[in-house]
């Protein structure tokens, strides 16, 4: 768990996402003065793997920053061709970290896995030639096909499960101090809702609001569990913290 210290308008909110991306979180919302409190309900562990004829893809695609985690120098193949290739992903962030690891030909839908795929749909140059898919171990859309054209799926990292609580995000919640928990993923949620049913915790959640980055993560926080549940207008970490300022 990692606590902030306790702001003017001493609102809290608790950040679910794996510890990276929390910290990242964790700074937009600090500069807004609320106090956070991380509890990763997974931690991102990179995969060797291997990528073979690599010349057969026209561009490759990603749904999450996770994806580009790997260590460039232990991987099994010729890096610097994939990076040269069409790049197209879901969101500004994970633009961001492709490119941090060399990629150069970057194109973000800004969106979901639906406005993704109509992207690369709109540039595919050969439907002869395949798409790859660079991916989580666990994805909540397999992408298989884009247009006419085959997708195949590479792993580059897996997600590993948190299974309890740490004693003081559970006496955090137990004492009321938490006003929001925010959900940027529906694995995440669903987690976080096991560990709270195994912890018998659900009543804690009647005064606390949940805000979730899609309305596809809704459904999988159990929203009668609540005191409010609300929805981002949309899927990126600017909307949500405006949404965290409305609540």
């Amino acid at each position: 768990m990692v606590r902030s210290h306790k702001p003017a308008n001493n609102r809290c909110v608790l950040i679910t996402r794996p510890l990276q991306a929390a910290l990242r979180s964790a700074v937009l919302f600090e500069n807004e003065g609320f106090s956070t409190l991380i509890s990763p309900m997974m931690d991102i562990v990179a995969l060797n793997f291997e990528i073979e004829n690599i010349s057969q893809y026209q561009g490759v695609i990603a749904t999450s920053a996770h994806a580009f985690c790997f260590d460039c120098d232990a991987v099994d193949f010729k890096i610097q061709t994939i990076m040269n290739k069409p790049l197209y992903v879901v969101g500004g962030r994970t633009a961001d970290a492709a490119r941090d690891i060399g990629f150069c030909n970057v194109t973000s839908a800004d969106g979901d896995a639906m406005d993704l795929i109509a992207l690369t749909e709109r540039n595919i140059k050969n439907v002869s030639q395949p798409f790859l898919y660079l991916s989580g171990e666990d994805v909540s859309r397999d992408i298989d096909r884009i247009g006419q054209c085959d997708v195949d799926r590479v792993v580059t990292y897996k997600a590993q499960t948190c299974l309890a609580f740490d004693n003081d995000v559970a006496n955090t919640l137990k004492n009321d101090e938490i006003d929001c928990v925010v959900f940027y993923s529906k694995r995440t949620a669903e987690i976080f809702i096991k560990l709270i049913q195994n912890s018998e915790l659900a009543p804690c959640l009647r005064t606390i609001k949940a805000l979730c980055i899609s309305k596809s993560v809704v459904k999988c926080v159990q929203p009668e569990l609540w005191g409010g549940v609300y929805v981002s207008p949309l899927p990126n970490e600017v909307s949500m913290l405006k949404m965290l300022n409305e609540i």
